[in-house]
This record gives structure tokens, C-alpha cells and sequence, in this order.
């Protein structure tokens, strides 16, 4: 029973771990003015950002995943939900701390607030992703059409909500 709560904290864990640098670097030696200038939107230049650190800090999971079961004692027939569910949590958990950082930009003192940001919207997340695989078979769809439809409202307002506080920070920088 534990144990997907466990593999889904190890995710959020990842997340709040890498808030800091989500924009920071980029933003502290001017990369983001470079990007926009060389002809992309900061709306593009966010897409591009959640994306490679979807790839790069998420897709991993994908081999941890199978060995966290063997080694939680969950059942190799919950692996394929399981999967589903990481397939669909993870972007929303990505845009959440893509959200954060970019808020975050002109912050140098207290990243707190950016992981108490990510803990407190991805609470929604957790609790349909873990509860897929205790669901009943009937309840299964359901829950994923919610999930589904979560990513579907965070992949759509992120850019535009990134881009808003980035060039906010550097209007202020």
C-alpha cells in the first residue's frame, strides 16, 4: 500500500530538488535574452525547458520504477497503471515546478515558498495517481480522464504564466 506513495514522493522529491536551477542559471547569465532574441518566444523557450527537464529528470523513472516494485513488494500486475499514471503525473508535476522557478527568479533568499508551492499543487496529483491502483476496474478511466485532464490545463497555462514572470524578473533585474 505504501510503496506508490513512496516511488510518487521520490518524484516530487526530484522536482523540489531541481526548483532552483529550473530558470536561475539561465536567467543569472543572460541565456534567456539570448534565446528570446535569436528569435523565440519565452513562451517556446518554457516549452523547451519543461521538456528537457521532463526528459532528462522524469524519464529516468521509467527504469526505477520496475526496480522500486521488486524491492516495495508491489505487484508486477499494478506496473502498467502504475506507468500510466507516472506518464500523466509527471508533465504536471514538471509544469508545476516550471511555475515555481519562474516565480522564484527574483528570489534569493527563501526557496521554501517554491517547494511549498509544488507540495501544495501536486497534493491532486498524488492522491489520483496512487489511488489508480487500488481503484476497481470501473473506476480506473474516470480518474484517468481527470489526470488527463489536469496535464492537459497545466501544459496549457504554463508557458504563458512562465513567460509572464520571466519577463517580470527581467524587467526588475
Amino acid at each position: 500500500q505504501i510503496g506508490i506513495g513512496i516511488i510518487w514522493t521520490l518524484i516530487l522529491l526530484t522536482n523540489n530538488l531541481s526548483l532552483r536551477k529550473f530558470y536561475q542559471d539561465d536567467f543569472n547569465d543572460c541565456s534567456i535574452i539570448l534565446f528570446y532574441l535569436s528569435g523565440l518566444s519565452y513562451e517556446i523557450i518554457v516549452l523547451i525547458k519543461i521538456i528537457i527537464i521532463w526528459l532528462f529528470l522524469q524519464l529516468p523513472f521509467f527504469i526505477i520504477i520496475p526496480i522500486a516494485c521488486l524491492l516495495l513488494n508491489i505487484e508486477i500486475s499494478n506496473l502498467t497503471i502504475i506507468f500510466l499514471s507516472f506518464l500523466i503525473g509527471s508533465p504536471i508535476i514538471t509544469c508545476i515546478a516550471s511555475i515555481s522557478g519562474s516565480m522564484n527568479l527574483l528570489n534569493k533568499k527563501n526557496f521554501a515558498i517554491g517547494s511549498l508551492i509544488i507540495m501544495i499543487l501536486s497534493i491532486p496529483v498524488i492522491i489520483f495517481s496512487v489511488s489508480l491502483v487500488n481503484a476497481s476496474p470501473e473506476l480506473i478511466n474516470p480518474q484517468i480522464k481527470i489526470l488527463l485532464g489536469i496535464m492537459f490545463f497545466f501544459l496549457a497555462i504554463t508557458p504563458w504564466v512562465c513567460a509572464i514572470c520571466i519577463k517580470l524578473a527581467l524587467q526588475s533585474k
